[in-house]
Formats: C-alpha cells, sequence, structure tokens
C-alpha cells in the first residue's frame, strides 16, 4: 500500500526487463504494462495526498484517466462496470431487497436489458445456492458415501461437479467469517 515502495518496485521490474529485451521488444511485450504501473500508481498517490481538496483530488484523477490510450479506457470502464454492478448486488442483498427492486435499480443504472441478464445471474446463483444447501445438508447428516454421491449427480453437472468441493469450502468460511447471530 505504500506508494514509494511501490514504485521503487516498478522502476527495478523495468530495469530488469529493460536489461534482457531490445527496445522494441520490450515495447511490445511491456509498454502497455507499463503504461498502466504509472496510471495505477498515480492513481494511488492521488487517492493518498491529504494536502488535495476533494475537488483537487477528483479533477487530478480525471487527468490521470485521460493519460490512458483508448483500449486501456475500455478495458478499465469494463473492469469498474463489474465492481460497480458486484457492489451493487452486494448491497441489495444486504439489505434483502426484492425481485422488483433488484431489477427497478438495475434498470435506472444500467438499462432494462442489462437489468433482465443480471435478474438470471440472481436466479441462477439463487439455484446454485440452494443446490449447494442441499448437498451440504447431507454432507452434515453423516450420509452415507453411496448416498452422497447420488445426491451428487442428481444436484450438479459435471462442470459443477469438478467446483463442487472448493464451492463447499468457501461456503464454510463464509459461514465461519460471518458475525454470530446470537445475543451476548
Amino acid at each position: 500500500g505504500d506508494p514509494r515502495a511501490l514504485r521503487d518496485t516498478v522502476e527495478a521490474r523495468r530495469r530488469v526487463r529493460e536489461r534482457h529485451f531490445m527496445p522494441d521488444e520490450y515495447q511490445a511485450l511491456f509498454g502497455a504494462d507499463d503504461d498502466f504501473d504509472r496510471y495505477s500508481l498515480a492513481r494511488l498517490e492521488i487517492e493518498r495526498n491529504t494536502a488535495l481538496t476533494p475537488a483537487q483530488r477528483q479533477a487530478a484523477l480525471e487527468d490521470n484517466e485521460r493519460s490512458l490510450g483508448e483500449t486501456q479506457r475500455a478495458q478499465r470502464a469494463g473492469t469498474v462496470a463489474q465492481l460497480q454492478v458486484a457492489s451493487q448486488t452486494a448491497a441489495l442483498e444486504a439489505r434483502g431487497a426484492s425481485d422488483q427492486e433488484r431489477f427497478a435499480e438495475r434498470s435506472a443504472q444500467y438499462g432494462a436489458p442489462a437489468a433482465q441478464q443480471l435478474a438470471q445471474l440472481d436466479r441462477e446463483e439463487r439455484d446454485w445456492q440452494g443446490r449447494l444447501a442441499q448437498y451440504a445438508a447431507l454432507q452434515s447428516a453423516k450420509a452415507d458415501a453411496q448416498s452422497l454421491e447420488q445426491m451428487k449427480q442428481q444436484l450438479f453437472t459435471p462442470e459443477e461437479r469438478m467446483r463442487l468441493e472448493a464451492a463447499l469450502q468457501l461456503r464454510a468460511q463464509a459461514a465461519a467469517a460471518a458475525p454470530s447471530m446470537t445475543p451476548r
């Protein structure tokens, strides 16, 4: 998190790369990465600069954003949009928003087609979580291996079965990390 240390690390990496590649090779292989590293470091420094007013900080961030090439700005916009959707979804989950509330908010922000696609993703996620819960309950009941295998075959596609154990572990970690609901 220290911008100076990050800048030193990026600079050391650049020097090592420059020793092993010709300038045109270096540019072709690492030029875009270098540009994004400079952008990211500048953004971090701007965000941590307590001497800037909020308006100055915003102007500096906008100037820094313009330093990116068109392709990188488009890539960044896609990433930022995904993060915004994920953040909004977490907020909707946290407050127990209904499907209608979700659709209304998402339509207002992203448009009806995107809201419909996100609603479909919500349904798929609820279905997946429901099937995971069903399987985990059978596991917790100490069912025999044959019963577990039969349920696994019934509930999950071959592709889902490949990620089943990891999903169950993540689910257990999330449950362990969640604050207890019992009063003190």
